[in-house]
């Protein structure tokens, strides 16, 4: 089971999101799982993405369709997998002691609370 699950939305910034997502495998204390969506870039992004984190979950889009599009694309990737692959904890009851609990959603605004 996984404890995150890491989204990031690339466009033409491949020495960027190198760093990135070497900064987030040399994380230690947490399982988690990284989905990349690429947002039509021109550059060596997706190149770089296949040679070097082949083990990544890429996502190419055809064109550019926003940051938050993008976001939700990476959502959807991860919701349709398995759910045993998730570690469950949504509910404070089941919140790890000491952690700070989920924040809830503000349904009029749509901000966390």
């Amino acid at each position: 089971m996984i404890d995150l699950g890491i989204v990031i939305v690339n466009y033409n910034v491949a020495g960027l999101l190198e760093a990135c997502l070497n900064s987030v495998f040399e994380s230690v204390g947490l399982t988690f799982d990284v989905i990349v969506i690429d947002n039509a870039s021109t550059d060596e992004s997706v190149a770089m993405m296949r040679e070097k984190f082949p083990h990544v979950t890429l996502g190419v889009s055809p064109q550019n369709i926003g940051f938050g599009a993008a976001n939700n694309v990476g959502l959807r990737k991860f919701l349709a997998r398995p759910a045993r692959s998730w570690c469950g904890r949504t509910a404070a009851s089941t919140w790890p002691a000491g952690a700070a609990s989920p924040r809830r959603r503000s349904h009029s605004t749509g901000c966390s609370a």
